[in-house]
Protein backbone atom coordinates (compact mmCIF):
# COMPACT_ATOMS: atom_id res chain seq x y z
CA UNK A 1 0.00 0.00 0.00
CA UNK A 2 1.28 3.53 -0.92
CA UNK A 3 1.84 6.12 1.65
CA UNK A 4 -1.21 8.86 1.88
CA UNK A 5 -0.07 12.15 0.94
CA UNK A 6 -1.37 15.45 2.18
CA UNK A 7 -2.07 17.53 -0.82
CA UNK A 8 -2.82 21.42 0.44
CA UNK A 9 -4.23 23.95 -2.01
CA UNK A 10 -4.19 27.18 -0.75
CA UNK A 11 -5.85 29.28 -3.15
CA UNK A 12 -4.34 33.12 -2.14
CA UNK A 13 -6.29 36.51 -3.99
CA UNK A 14 -3.33 38.13 -5.93
CA UNK A 15 -3.70 42.03 -6.07
CA UNK A 16 -2.85 43.19 -9.90
CA UNK A 17 -2.34 47.02 -10.40
CA UNK A 18 -4.39 48.08 -13.52
CA UNK A 19 -1.95 48.41 -16.90
CA UNK A 20 -0.84 51.64 -17.96
CA UNK A 21 -2.09 52.18 -21.46
CA UNK A 22 -1.73 54.49 -24.61
CA UNK A 23 -5.67 55.68 -25.69
CA UNK A 24 -5.58 56.64 -29.28
CA UNK A 25 -2.83 56.16 -31.77
CA UNK A 26 1.04 55.91 -31.53
CA UNK A 27 2.01 58.70 -33.75
CA UNK A 28 0.80 61.88 -34.05
CA UNK A 29 1.73 64.46 -36.53
CA UNK A 30 0.66 68.45 -36.60
CA UNK A 31 1.60 71.46 -38.68
CA UNK A 32 1.11 74.13 -35.95
CA UNK A 33 2.51 74.88 -32.84
CA UNK A 34 0.13 74.82 -29.38
CA UNK A 35 -2.23 72.70 -28.21
CA UNK A 36 -2.00 68.99 -29.72
CA UNK A 37 -4.53 66.54 -29.47
CA UNK A 38 -2.78 64.18 -27.67
CA UNK A 39 -3.74 60.20 -26.90
CA UNK A 40 -4.90 59.42 -23.64
CA UNK A 41 -2.97 57.69 -21.04
CA UNK A 42 -5.38 55.60 -18.91
CA UNK A 43 -5.24 52.17 -16.75
CA UNK A 44 -6.70 48.76 -17.68
CA UNK A 45 -9.97 49.88 -16.67
CA UNK A 46 -10.07 53.48 -18.34
CA UNK A 47 -9.53 55.58 -15.46
CA UNK A 48 -6.90 58.63 -16.31
CA UNK A 49 -4.18 57.97 -13.38
CA UNK A 50 -3.01 60.49 -10.95
CA UNK A 51 0.48 62.04 -10.83
CA UNK A 52 1.49 60.85 -14.56
CA UNK A 53 5.26 61.58 -14.71
CA UNK A 54 5.79 62.97 -18.83
CA UNK A 55 9.11 63.12 -20.18
CA UNK A 56 10.62 63.80 -23.86
CA UNK A 57 13.03 62.61 -25.65
CA UNK A 58 14.59 65.93 -26.54
CA UNK A 59 14.25 69.26 -25.80
CA UNK A 60 12.19 71.99 -28.01
CA UNK A 61 10.06 70.08 -29.48
CA UNK A 62 7.43 69.62 -27.30
CA UNK A 63 6.20 70.44 -23.34
CA UNK A 64 3.72 69.93 -21.29
CA UNK A 65 2.00 72.58 -19.47
CA UNK A 66 -0.90 72.28 -16.87
CA UNK A 67 -2.13 69.27 -18.44
CA UNK A 68 -1.65 70.07 -21.87
CA UNK A 69 0.48 69.12 -24.58
CA UNK A 70 2.17 71.57 -26.39
CA UNK A 71 3.71 71.69 -29.54
CA UNK A 72 6.94 73.73 -30.19
CA UNK A 73 8.84 73.95 -32.47
CA UNK A 74 9.58 71.44 -35.52
CA UNK A 75 11.15 67.97 -34.94
CA UNK A 76 10.28 64.46 -33.75
CA UNK A 77 10.31 63.23 -30.39
CA UNK A 78 9.31 60.37 -28.08
CA UNK A 79 6.57 61.35 -25.18
CA UNK A 80 6.92 59.44 -22.81
CA UNK A 81 4.00 58.91 -19.23
CA UNK A 82 5.24 56.69 -16.47
CA UNK A 83 2.94 55.56 -13.22
CA UNK A 84 3.96 53.38 -10.30
CA UNK A 85 6.73 51.83 -12.37
CA UNK A 86 4.98 51.58 -15.51
CA UNK A 87 5.28 53.51 -19.20
CA UNK A 88 4.11 54.08 -21.84
CA UNK A 89 5.44 56.06 -25.00
CA UNK A 90 4.39 57.68 -28.49
CA UNK A 91 5.68 59.62 -31.19
CA UNK A 92 5.00 63.29 -32.11
CA UNK A 93 5.83 64.85 -35.51
CA UNK A 94 6.06 68.61 -35.38
CA UNK A 95 6.13 69.21 -39.07
CA UNK A 96 5.73 73.27 -38.99
CA UNK A 97 3.68 74.57 -42.43
CA UNK A 98 4.70 78.00 -44.57
CA UNK A 99 2.10 80.23 -45.08
CA UNK A 100 1.99 83.06 -47.71
CA UNK A 101 -0.44 85.69 -48.05
CA UNK A 102 -0.54 88.67 -50.34
CA UNK A 103 -1.15 92.13 -48.38
CA UNK A 104 -3.20 94.33 -50.06
CA UNK A 105 -2.40 93.55 -53.30
CA UNK A 106 -4.15 95.47 -56.25
CA UNK A 107 -7.04 93.73 -58.53
CA UNK A 108 -6.19 95.76 -61.62
CA UNK A 109 -3.26 98.62 -62.40
CA UNK A 110 -3.24 100.84 -65.68
CA UNK A 111 -0.41 100.40 -68.39
CA UNK A 112 3.07 101.88 -66.56
CA UNK A 113 1.64 101.88 -63.13
CA UNK A 114 3.81 100.09 -60.56
CA UNK A 115 3.11 99.10 -56.81
CA UNK A 116 5.38 97.12 -54.34
CA UNK A 117 3.90 93.39 -53.48
CA UNK A 118 3.81 92.93 -50.02
CA UNK A 119 3.93 89.49 -48.63
CA UNK A 120 3.10 87.81 -44.68
CA UNK A 121 4.66 84.66 -43.59
CA UNK A 122 3.57 82.07 -40.85
CA UNK A 123 5.07 78.76 -40.10
CA UNK A 124 2.99 76.71 -38.26
CA UNK A 125 0.29 80.11 -37.37
CA UNK A 126 3.34 81.66 -35.94
CA UNK A 127 4.62 84.97 -38.41
CA UNK A 128 7.69 84.61 -39.84
CA UNK A 129 10.52 86.37 -41.86
CA UNK A 130 9.83 85.30 -45.79
CA UNK A 131 13.41 84.67 -47.07
CA UNK A 132 14.25 84.06 -50.62
CA UNK A 133 11.11 84.77 -52.34
CA UNK A 134 10.62 83.40 -55.74
CA UNK A 135 8.53 86.29 -58.10
CA UNK A 136 7.00 84.98 -61.46
CA UNK A 137 4.25 86.37 -63.50
CA UNK A 138 2.30 84.16 -65.68
CA UNK A 139 2.36 87.00 -68.44
CA UNK A 140 5.52 88.88 -68.91
CA UNK A 141 4.18 91.12 -71.84
CA UNK A 142 0.81 91.77 -69.51
CA UNK A 143 2.71 92.48 -65.91
CA UNK A 144 6.40 92.42 -64.86
CA UNK A 145 7.77 91.32 -61.12
CA UNK A 146 11.17 91.53 -59.94
CA UNK A 147 12.09 91.28 -56.41
CA UNK A 148 8.67 92.36 -55.16
CA UNK A 149 7.90 95.02 -57.63
CA UNK A 150 5.49 95.11 -60.34
CA UNK A 151 4.91 96.86 -63.43
CA UNK A 152 1.70 96.46 -65.96
CA UNK A 153 3.17 96.51 -69.02
CA UNK A 154 0.30 96.00 -71.73
CA UNK A 155 -4.04 95.75 -71.15
CA UNK A 156 -4.87 91.81 -70.38
CA UNK A 157 -4.63 89.90 -67.30
CA UNK A 158 -2.15 87.60 -65.53
CA UNK A 159 -0.88 85.84 -62.52
CA UNK A 160 1.75 86.89 -59.92
CA UNK A 161 3.25 83.92 -57.56
CA UNK A 162 5.41 84.73 -54.45
CA UNK A 163 6.97 81.47 -53.72
CA UNK A 164 9.08 80.70 -50.30
CA UNK A 165 10.31 77.72 -47.71
CA UNK A 166 8.07 75.68 -49.69
CA UNK A 167 4.96 77.79 -49.77
CA UNK A 168 3.29 79.73 -52.60
CA UNK A 169 1.06 82.37 -52.86
CA UNK A 170 -1.25 84.01 -56.28
CA UNK A 171 -3.09 86.75 -57.04
CA UNK A 172 -4.89 87.45 -60.42
CA UNK A 173 -4.19 91.30 -61.90
CA UNK A 174 -5.67 92.71 -64.98
CA UNK A 175 -4.18 95.94 -66.75
CA UNK A 176 -6.11 98.50 -67.97
CA UNK A 177 -5.16 100.68 -70.76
Amino acid sequence: MAPAGLIVLIACETRREPELMLDGPSEVRVDHLGPVPAPRVVLGDGEVPEGLIWSFSRPGVASIQHGTLLAEGPGEVEVVAEWEGERVAWDLVVELRTELSFVDAPAALAVGDAVDLHLTATEGGVAVDAKAIDWTSSDDAVLLVDAGHLKGIAPGTAYVTASAQGASAMIEVTVHP
